[in-house]
């Protein structure tokens, strides 16, 4: 379920996420989540190295390519999108369960 937030970007940020929206056909609510969802898995495997990204850099980006260039494969950048939040929320789901761990590890 999408909840509705304000943010504020600078002008560069925002200048990207528009360009991302123009060139893929998706709002720039999508194109901001994908960013965010992007890094989120990254970020938990730095912190916690036994999390393993599931989706390579270099499926992404040519995935990403062929889309813009064939709108037939505009499929797999749909399924793509959906593997992107589906791997950005296992991988908040494991950090929450490893800082929970974590916590009740800490004697106050």
């Amino acid at each position: 379920m999408l909840k509705r937030y304000q943010i504020i970007l600078t002008d560069w940020l925002g200048e990207h996420l528009a360009a991302i929206s123009d060139k893929y056909d998706i709002s720039i609510s999508e194109a901001a989540r994908i960013v965010l969802c992007l890094q989120i898995p990254k970020l938990v495997s730095v912190a916690y190295p036994k999390h393993k990204v599931a989706i390579s850099d270099r499926d992404l980006v040519t995935t990403i390519k062929r889309s813009s260039r064939d709108t037939d494969s505009r499929a797999d950048l749909h399924r793509l999108l959906s593997d992107i939040y589906f791997e950005a929320r296992k991988a908040i789901e494991f950090w929450a369960k490893e800082e929970k761990k974590r916590k009740g590890k800490v004697k106050p």
